[in-house]
């Protein structure tokens, strides 16, 4: 399955990436990756990505699981529902929360390493790359799709309605039928009953015709 790749892969590279930062790197100190482009800086961020709401560790642990859990199952259970767009963003999301959260839940805080050297932005990683692409196409799916979007996988799928005119009309069809079989009942039981009056009738006149005479 597509989605459950992703995921995988985005979790190993997110912490393979951690974990080489960590033993190569001193906590602030930092290593070109791309001269003058990116480079490698070790830096622990106590807060959500980008650096912001800082110290905001046990909100993020309550807040994470529930949130993991409704993306999983909105992939998984309604995945027939959802288009290629969207299943790839529900798992670029669930794979960044996944990510940050190891690290917040084992660490106390979340370790960043990508930092851009020719502008003042904050040291991100792995997580917070999938968590930034899955937001984004998330505005996209919402914005643009036709068809199998994530917010319409979230609607219940109505019952078919027929229409009472429909029903009515049937059921005037099958009605017809039913008295003209009845009429047909009838007129076959009246039958035998006419014949046999007409024999009890033909039976007594010749017996009042002799009494007379």
């Amino acid at each position: 399955m597509l989605e459950l790749i992703l995921i995988i892969a985005l979790l190993a590279a997110d912490q393979l990436s951690k974990y080489l930062t960590d033993a190569h790197l001193v906590l602030g100190s930092s290593a070109p990756l791309l001269e003058g482009v990116i480079q490698f800086t070790n830096v622990h961020n106590t807060g959500a990505a980008w650096g912001i709401l800082p110290n905001a560790r046990l909100v993020f642990l309550i807040v994470t699981p529930p949130l993991c859990i409704l993306l999983a199952l909105l992939l998984f259970r309604r995945r027939a529902r959802i288009g290629l767009l969207g299943r790839i963003c529900l798992s670029l999301l669930l794979a960044g929360a996944i990510g940050n959260y190891i690290d917040r839940a084992l660490l106390g805080y979340v370790r960043d390493m990508f930092e851009f050297c020719f502008m003042s932005f904050p040291v991100f990683n792995v997580a917070d790359t999938a968590i930034t692409v899955g937001a984004v196409l998330l505005c996209v799916d919402t914005l643009f799709g036709r068809e199998g979007t994530i917010f319409g996988a979230l609607e219940r799928i109505k019952p078919a309605r027929t229409e009472p005119a429909a029903d009515d009309a049937a059921g005037g069809e099958e009605a017809a039928p039913v008295a003209a079989a009845d009429g047909a009942a009838d007129s076959t039981a009246s039958e035998p009953a006419t014949g046999m009056t007409a024999d009890v009738t033909g039976s007594e006149a010749p017996g009042g015709a002799s009494g007379h005479a």
